[in-house]
């Protein structure tokens, strides 16, 4: 019996077993014998690099979408023909930011399949909206109404109207801003991605008046998010509106009832980010032929939508997305429909640097904002963001 070996990402805690599931399947219907190891994202990346740098490991790997240019800046990957792909690889099947992460503007063939989506949404409380007279229907349509939403609800005396997850979602900071750039019509790039634009006037609106949603909140408000917590406030009856994934939907601990009974979605002002994770077949696999059948199976609609499901993700197949499981969900629904139309990143090569550089600031900005309640949030924003655009344009200039 043939083998090959598979890494994927611990997604959730049940990664593992609907994994192992999906390969015996593939296991009774090819007779191939899939090794399947599973990384932590914290560690993954410096495990895949030593494969990509010593030429050993996995057949096929799961990485994150935006780790794809630096893997084909080292000639490590496989590309992907369409006579082999067959029907796996038609672009219009797929969410197009999704699809966007899959080869280099330079390279002529895919080196990567879209695996799992994601999108940050809006999660808020009905009854705190209801409270301060507000519709969601509108609380939410632009940026603009979204200080407003925070305004109002201040009023009614909620101690964190819009709580931003400085402690509990780090990268989660920067994908949530993205959004405010990107609609007051600024890039984070330059088109040849030389030179960083943070520090551009449109941009710098933009992240002061993502910030200024901190000012909103009580004092207690303000420390409560300050404090070390991997537990969101949100999840605490502590705030009225939030910013997530579907994880955010899978606390950990006890939710009060009536932040149960009150949930709800809404999708933040597009264009959104899209993030998520790519397949890719490694040129030192042994066994390409078998690897390919695998990737095919894989991204098959069915499959995809059994293995969003259990790792928390969405699937980047436009025909899943249709499946009832999309569309009738509520937060699924307005997940679904987010991604059809978001954006990713630009595919450079250094962007895992680049994005490590910006989250710190960004993460130094709103805890000064919350520990400075006098302090002009234009100030901080000003002083940080040119930090941030120093350090970016020394790794841009490599």
């Amino acid at each position: 019996m043939e083998e090959i070996e598979l890494s994927v990402m611990l997604h959730s805690p049940g990664t593992a077993e609907i994994m192992q599931t999906l390969l015996d399947e593939f296991k009774a219907k090819h007779n191939i014998q899939v090794k399947l190891t599973c990384l932590d994202w914290l560690n993954a990346r410096a495990e895949l690099n030593k494969a990509a740098l010593y030429h050993q490991g996995p057949d096929l790997s799961e990485v994150g979408s935006t780790w794809v240019p630096d893997l084909i800046s080292m000639d490590v990957l496989s590309p992907l023909s369409p006579y082999e792909l067959g029907d796996a690889g038609n672009a219009a099947e797929f969410v197009p930011a999704c699809w966007s992460t899959v080869q280099a503007q330079e390279e002529p063939l895919p080196k990567a399949l879209p695996w799992h989506a994601e999108t940050y949404v809006i999660h808020y409380r009905k009854d705190l909206l209801a409270k301060a007279g507000l519709d969601p229907e509108t609380a939410f349509k632009n940026h603009a109404e979204l200080q407003t939403t925070a305004a109002r609800l201040a009023k009614t005396g909620i101690p964190v109207p819009v709580e931003l997850n400085l402690q509990t979602d780090r990268y989660g900071t920067l994908h949530v801003l993205a959004s405010w750039v990107w609609a007051n019509h600024e890039e984070f790039l330059s088109k040849d991605s030389k030179h960083i634009l943070l520090n551009q006037p449109r941009a710098l609106a933009a992240i002061h008046d993502y910030f200024a949603l901190l000012k909103y909140s009580s004092t207690e408000g303000q420390q409560a998010m300050l404090a070390k917590t991997q537990t969101p406030l949100f999840h605490q009856g502590l705030s009225a509106i939030t910013f997530g994934t579907i994880r955010m939907a899978m606390p950990e601990i006890e939710i009060p009832e009536q932040v149960k009974e009150n949930w709800g979605w809404a999708a933040l002002p597009q264009p959104c980010f899209v993030g998520g994770s790519n397949l890719v077949l490694w040129k030192h696999g042994r066994n390409k032929r078998a690897a390919l059948k695998l990737l095919s199976f894989l991204t098959e609609s069915g499959t995809l939508q059994r293995s969003s499901q259990s790792m928390a993700t969405l699937p980047p197949r436009l025909a899943a997305l249709q499946s009832p499981q999309y569309t009738q969900d509520p937060m699924l629904k307005v997940m679904s429909e987010a991604i059809k139309h978001g954006r990713t990143y630009p595919p450079l090569r250094l962007w895992g640097l680049v994005e490590d550089k910006i989250v710190a600031g960004l993460l130094n900005i709103g805890t000064q904002v919350l520990s400075n309640p006098a302090r002009a949030v234009s100030e901080i924003v000003e002083h940080e963001i040119e930090n941030i655009c120093q350090r970016v344009e020394l790794i841009l200039s490599q």
